[in-house]
């Protein structure tokens, strides 16, 4: 057994010893301290991503926090598409679960196997003819929902998830992972719920830019405002606890005063007798047989409104003169809710109109608002600052 684990470490130094020889790139990861270690597992790999092998990474094998194996793919000149790591451990420590952190392309990406990988005490993982795979190509959630990241218990998944935007039409997104503040702001730019207020008649949304310094949090419901039209493809790693369920792996409600703006991550559709029927409002999701509500409509839910996963909607605590329009057609609001964004200073930036009919928020680059909000009829004479669609002008004093 000695002779083993001395024969192994010295293995593991030769091993890691050429792979800093091979190394040219950036290494981001720190180095293994092998010599805490009685012996090793051999692990022959190849790296994956969308579907291709990666010729150029740095692949790190951690145990818990703890780095236990780093070696490059294309280590063997001969065998330019694998990666053959030592993984270090201790005959104490046999089946530890381990995962990887692979550095390609100037990104960082972190694989959890599933099933899960163990450590074993002088074992040999994978071939040049059958070689483990570590995939980085992350889990698609656009045709899917919650479902997807349940199945995967206990672990860190990374994910994607893709929607179609057009430019100056906002939507509501709530995803179950985080966003720095540099992934946000290539997307577009994201507003918080900071509340619903009515003026007479006028029900206003004010939604407040998120998007800074601090990073998007998982599970929280955005309103989202893409910066070109096409399609915006969101991703990130996704922490799903060990005892999630349909029930409880869910997001966070955004509250204020009696109103809630719920993020979803399953579609939900509301039926005849449910407590929320009247106090909820949201995009319906399927075009409905002898009525006039299409897919994308913003009404109040009345039996069979739906939602889709990964979106978000209103909700008024109270009964009453909530703004909406059921689904037995009667009409208790104006059909257009005026919508305010503001900077992170609450100064308002944008003024737009949510359409009841299509379930969108545009903001009309002709419309002219002082800076309270209030329309005006067109473009101003007095100088000042306005508001003129989603930018501030200012009109000076013409001599």
């Amino acid at each position: 057994m000695k002779m083993t684990a001395r024969f192994h470490k010295l293995l593991a130094l030769l091993l890691l010893g050429s792979a800093n020889l091979w190394a040219i790139g950036n290494d981001p990861f720190p180095e293994v301290n092998y010599h805490m270690y009685q012996g090793s597992m051999i692990l022959t790999a190849q790296v994956v991503l969308d579907g291709n092998v990666v010729n150029d990474a740095v692949v790190a094998v951690y145990c818990g926090d703890e780095i236990r194996g780093k070696d490059y793919v294309g280590n063997d000149s001969n065998n330019p598409g694998y990666v053959f790591t030592t993984i270090c451990g201790n005959y104490t420590g046999h089946e530890q679960s381990l995962h990887f952190m692979v550095s390609t392309g100037g990104n960082i990406y972190s694989f959890y196997p599933d099933p899960e990988l163990l450590y074993s005490f002088n074992g040999v993982v994978g071939s040049t003819s059958q070689p483990y795979y570590i995939d980085l190509s992350p889990v698609c959630l656009d045709n899917s929902d919650a479902s997807a990241l349940i199945g995967r218990k206990g672990r860190r998944v990374s994910v994607s998830f893709s929607r179609s935007f057009t430019e100056n039409i906002s939507s509501t997104v709530c995803l179950p992972f985080s966003l720095s503040s540099d992934q946000a702001s290539a997307y577009g730019t994201f507003y918080r719920f900071a509340g619903v207020t009515r003026n007479g008649d006028e029900w206003i949304v004010t939604m407040t830019d998120a998007t800074g310094a601090d990073p998007l949090q998982a599970g929280t419901p955005y309103l989202f405002k893409p910066s070109a039209t096409g399609k915006v493809t969101f991703t990130g790693t996704v922490e799903v606890p060990a005892d999630a369920t349909q029930e409880s792996f869910k997001p966070q409600d955004a509250a204020m005063d009696e109103w809630s703006f719920i993020g979803t991550y399953n579609s939900r559709i509301w039926s005849q007798g449910d407590a929320e029927l009247g106090t909820v409002y949201g995009f319906v999701a399927t075009e409905y047989t002898g009525s006039d509500f299409s897919a994308g409509t913003f009404v109040k839910a009345g039996d069979g409104a739906s939602i889709a996963p990964f979106r978000a909607y209103l909700k008024r605590q109270a009964l009453g003169r909530a703004p909406g329009r059921d689904m037995s057609g009667s009409n208790d609001v104006p059909s257009r809710l005026m919508v305010y964004l503001t900077d992170k200073d609450g100064n308002l930036t944008a003024v737009g109109s949510l359409d009841s009919e299509s379930g969108s928020v545009t903001f009309s680059e002709s419309a002219w608002y002082s800076l309270d909000g209030t329309p005006l009829p067109a473009r101003p004479v007095s100088p000042g600052i306005y508001i003129r669609g989603t930018r501030k002008v200012i009109i000076r004093q013409n001599y």
